[in-house]
């Protein structure tokens, strides 16, 4: 969700954004995944230091094919990924017919067995708190990844969540950025990514920042044309729609009024009608002209581009 106030023709004074992650399901994180141990000790030790279960998993990795198909279905699925990396530690006992292992790996997956799989099913799926007892026993009927995650989900702890937030200056304007997780540290990652993100459109669409491609096609209004970026094409042809929708009441080549109004100040006053027109001279969507090859040509010398309108809602989506 996002909320912002604007004043003053689009002269925007604070944008307050609320990203909310609802981890439940963990299905939005950053790019590391859930590690898949092989070894009982640390997966356990992880899963003390955490106070979250473990996902015992009993295959036969080259042998068994249900337990070749949950691997590549369930557990190499990224929303299982994700779902496990925020939920349980998973802990592999692999017991390869051709694949030779380690000895002691082999002792402590045969000792896992005689404790957890006496019977010799695989797939052999449990889920155990982190003392090891059993919290329950899960049977694989080629269930997809998802429907997976609904059968795990009642069995799983329930975390409280908390709500981190970030209050910085970013595009010229004050954002706060809130997350809810169930994990105050994972919560900052997510506010570092967000910010991250927001400072890359900012340096991509900046008319201020002499080396950004916005400059670079403003530099060069009715010289050339200048290649730019698939993402920047595409916002200014949106942009560009939404003028030809509004009849020009949106309109991103609307910079040149920049100069005309200050709105830092509290002493406000308009500029004269005939310095309005000269300027309006220099506005016009239909200046600008979209070509192949992700090419943008401002027709008409001193016609410039800027997404003060837009840019700050475009980085919130």
């Amino acid at each position: 969700m996002k909320n912002w106030k604007m004043s003053h023709c689009g002269f925007c004074l604070r944008y307050l954004f609320y990203i909310t992650f609802g981890m439940l399901a963990g299905l939005w994180s950053l790019k590391s995944h859930a590690q898949v141990f092989q070894w009982a000790e640390p997966a356990f030790e992880k899963a003390k230091l955490e106070n979250i279960p473990v996902f015992l998993v009993f295959s036969g990795s080259d042998w068994c094919m249900p337990c070749i198909k949950f691997e590549k279905e369930v557990l190499e699925d990224e929303n299982f990924k994700n779902f496990a990396d925020r939920n349980f530690v998973i802990l592999k006992a692999d017991f390869p017919q051709r694949k030779k292992q380690d000895k002691n790996l082999v002792a402590q997956n045969d000792e896992l067995a005689k404790k957890y799989n006496q019977q010799g099913y695989f797939p052999r799926l449990l889920l155990l708190d982190p003392e090891g007892k059993v919290i329950k026993i899960f049977e694989y009927n080629n269930q997809q990844a998802d429907e997976f995650i609904e059968e795990m989900m009642p069995f799983l702890p329930k975390r409280e969540r908390v709500t981190v937030r970030k209050q910085l200056i970013l595009m010229g304007s004050m954002f706060e950025i809130v997350v809810v997780d169930e994990d105050a540290g994972h919560g900052k990652e997510m506010i570092d990514t967000a910010i991250t993100e927001i400072k890359r459109i900012e340096a991509l669409i900046s008319s201020w920042d002499s080396l950004s491609e916005t400059a670079l096609v403003n530099k060069n209004a009715g010289l050339k044309p200048i290649a730019v970026s698939e993402e920047l094409y595409g916002l200014i042809e949106r942009s560009l729609a939404i003028s030809k929708l509004t009849h020009g009441s949106f309109d991103i080549t609307f910079g040149g009024f920049y100069d005309l109004y200050y709105f830092d100040s509290g002493d406000h006053q308009l500029p004269p009608k005939s310095l309005i027109d000269s300027v309006l001279n220099y506005v016009g969507y239909r200046n600008v002209e979209l070509m192949s090859g992700n090419r943008v040509f401002i027709l008409k010398p001193g016609v410039k581009i800027g997404f003060g309108a837009i840019g700050k809602g475009y980085a919130a989506d």
